[in-house]
């Protein structure tokens, strides 16, 4: 039997949440939700997880201090992959570029349908 993979999402609100619980619950990942990165800090050196999905902008704390904690070396999480939830049509509207340590930027460009082969690349 194959172990359940752990998939922490990050400050993404209840709306974008229901867009991409189902694409992680058909595939019965076990999933942790914290409401701000500064909840999630502690969590993500401890346990590893296969995949990180973060919403930007982040109330509490910024992208790149949350990513930093999560790839630093003895994080239990530094290997895990990392997507990011924009806003805009456009990613570099809402990130710039693209932060270090990022896999994949998911937007609202495309609709639901682009969103959730975003999101299964990821995973």
């Amino acid at each position: 039997m194959n172990e359940r993979q752990n998939i922490l999402v990050v400050g993404v609100d209840e709306g974008t949440y229901g867009e991409i619980a189902t694409v992680l619950t058909r595939n019965d990942f076990a999933v942790d939700r914290f409401p701000t990165a500064s909840a999630a800090l502690e969590l993500v050196t401890l346990v590893g997880f296969k995949a990180i999905i973060v919403n930007h902008p982040l109330k509490t704390t910024p992208l790149d201090d949350f990513l930093a904690k999560v790839k630093e070396p003895g994080s239990a999480s530094h290997d895990a992959l990392v997507g990011v939830f924009v806003s805009s049509k456009n990613p570099a509207d809402d990130l710039g570029a693209v932060p270090d340590g990022v896999d994949i930027v998911i937007g609202p460009y495309g609709g639901q349908p682009v969103r959730d082969q975003q999101l299964c690349k990821l995973l």
